[in-house]
């Protein structure tokens, strides 16, 4: 999800790029502590992204990012139609 919010840049309508950035790097923190990381561990990767975040958010197009996503989610769908299909044995 983090990598997802940073490569499209997603954020409400004339939102700050600093509170996009927070946002996703907050959303990482808590999937860490939720799936089960240590507080420790979910704040070092949290402080990581903070500091080596802002070259990777200026260093590429949304817009190639968002005709990968196209590519991802339909192929997402094609998968779970394959997985609710009966089998074929």
């Amino acid at each position: 999800m983090h990598d997802c919010l940073y490569s499209t840049e997603w954020g409400l309508p004339d939102e700050s790029v600093d509170r996009r950035v927070l946002r996703a790097n907050r959303i990482l923190r808590q999937a860490m502590l939720d799936s089960g990381a240590s507080s420790f561990r979910a704040w070092l990767v949290y402080r990581g992204v903070q500091i080596g975040g802002a070259a990777t958010w200026k260093d590429h197009d949304p817009a190639d990012v968002s005709d990968d996503l196209q590519a991802m989610l339909e192929a997402t769908e094609r998968w779970y139609r394959a997985d609710k299909a009966p089998a074929n044995y």
